[in-house]
C-alpha cells in the first residue's frame, strides 16, 4: 500500500521549471576502472515541493547514489527515482530543494590512452552549469575540449575547471577528455575506513530501475543515523552552494557488515565535509568546531 501511495505521488509531480545551480564532478579512474560522475543540483528558491527533476544519464551508466539534501545538509535516499526505458535519462521526486545523482560509466581505452565525452542536454533550464573534471593520480597529459582552468585540490591532486554558463531548455553541453595512463593506479583504490560494520545495502525507492542500479551501500554511523558510501565528495556540492572552486574530501569508505534501517541521516562537519558522530564537539579530521543544533 506504501509503494502505492509512493508511486502515486511521484507521477503527480510537476517539472522543475529550472534549475539553480548544476555541479558536475568527472572523476575517471577514481575508485573503479570507470569514470564516476558526481551531480550536485539546486532547484531555485521558492519552488513548489515536492518537485520533479529530470537529469541526462551517458549511456552504460551503473547508478551509485541518487538522494535528496535537506536545508541542514544531510542527505538521504528515501527520494522515488525512475530510469527512461533507453537508460539514458533519471527523472526523481524531491522534497528538498537539493539533490545528489552519482554513476559510473565505461570509457574508451586504447592502450595507454583514454578518452570519454561527458554530454548534458538540459531537460530543464539551468541558471549556472558548472563541470570540473580530476585527474586520475596516474594520468599524464590530461587535456579537456574545450580548455579549463588547471588547479591543485584535495590531496594533491589536479582538476580542471570548465567555465561556468548558463543553459536554455534544449540546449546541449560537451566536454571530451583525453589522458595517458601507463600503469591504470587508480586515485583511491579500495581500502577500509576505520567505522563500525554497521552497514546496509538499501534498495532505492524508485519505480522501474534498472537491478544495476537499484542498490547504495550506507554507513551506520550512530543509532539510526546512517550516510551513503555512494556520496563521495560531500564537499564538492557543499562548495559549490557558495560558488566557489570545487575542493572534494576523502570519500568515506566501509566495511561489509549487518544489516541496518535506512532513511536515516548523518550530520557532517561545516568546514571541510567530513562525517561528524553524535557527541563530538570538534570535527575528527580537521578540529574545526561542530555547530551545535
Amino acid at each position: 500500500m506504501l509503494s502505492f501511495f509512493l508511486s502515486l505521488l511521484f507521477w503527480l509531480q510537476t517539472p522543475a521549471a529550472a534549475l539553480e545551480r548544476v555541479q558536475v564532478e568527472l572523476w575517471p579512474d577514481y575508485d573503479q576502472p570507470s569514470l564516476l560522475v558526481l551531480i550536485s543540483g539546486d532547484l531555485p528558491a521558492g519552488t513548489p515541493l515536492p518537485a520533479e527533476v529530470t537529469v541526462p544519464l551517458l549511456p552504460g551508466a551503473r547508478l551509485n547514489a541518487v538522494a535528496r539534501i535537506r536545508s541542514d545538509g544531510t542527505m538521504i535516499d528515501d527520494v522515488t527515482y525512475r530510469t527512461s526505458p533507453d537508460g539514458q535519462q533519471l527523472t526523481l521526486t524531491t522534497p528538498d530543494l537539493s539533490f545528489r545523482v552519482e554513476y559510473y560509466v565505461p570509457y574508451t581505452a586504447d592502450g595507454d590512452e583514454r578518452r570519454f565525452t561527458f554530454t548534458w542536454t538540459a531537460e530543464t533550464p539551468v541558471n549556472q552549469f558548472r563541470v570540473s573534471v580530476q585527474q586520475p593520480t596516474a594520468a599524464t597529459n590530461l587535456t579537456t575540449t574545450p580548455a579549463g582552468t588547471p588547479r591543485t585540490g584535495f590531496g594533491g591532486l589536479q582538476y580542471t575547471d570548465l567555465p561556468a554558463q548558463a543553459l536554455a531548455l534544449g540546449d546541449s553541453y560537451q566536454v571530451q577528455v583525453r589522458y595517458t595512463t601507463a600503469s591504470g593506479e587508480l586515485s583511491a583504490p579500495s581500502e577500509t575506513a576505520a567505522f563500525s560494520n554497521n552497514v546496509v545495502d538499501t534498495p532505492a525507492a524508485a519505480e522501474g530501475n534498472s537491478a544495476s542500479s537499484s542498490t547504495l551501500r550506507w554507513v551506520g554511523i550512530g543509532a539510526g543515523a546512517v550516510v551513503s558510501v555512494g556520496l563521495i565528495g560531500y564537499g564538492v556540492y557543499m562548495l559549490a552552494q557558495s560558488r566557489r572552486p570545487v575542493e572534494p574530501v576523502r570519500p568515506t569508505r566501509a566495511r561489509p557488515g549487518r544489516q541496518a534501517t535506512a532513511g536515516g541521516a548523518v550530520r557532517f562537519c561545516h568546514q571541510c565535509g567530513q562525517s561528524v558522530q553524535p557527541g563530538d564537539r570538534f570535527c575528527r579530521n580537521c578540529g574545526t568546531a561542530v555547530k551545535q543544533r
